[in-house]
């Protein structure tokens, strides 16, 4: 059993099998809840707090490349949606 294509079933982040249901468990990745900056994030539900799995710095620079990325994406929208240049 995996949660996403970027984790392989029998790699760290394998939940377990699906012939035992009954002992399938997430217990190696974080919820956005989890990470102070997320909160306050006006690209949240863009991004949905980035790849549950990282952490460190890993997760930092990732989050950074996420904000752009979302901030552009909403910049974009914003702008088609008002006409403004």
């Amino acid at each position: 059993v995996m949660t996403c294509q970027n984790v392989g079933a029998t790699g760290e982040h394998g939940l377990g099998s699906v012939f035992q249901m009954d002992e399938v468990k997430l217990d190696t990745s974080w919820h956005w809840r989890e990470r102070p900056d997320c909160a306050g994030c006006p690209y949240l539900q863009i991004c949905g707090g980035g790849c549950m799995y990282l952490k460190g710095d890993n997760w930092v620079d990732t989050c950074e490349n996420e904000y752009h990325y979302a901030k552009g994406i909403f910049e974009g929208a914003m702008r088609m949606l008002t006409g403004a240049d």
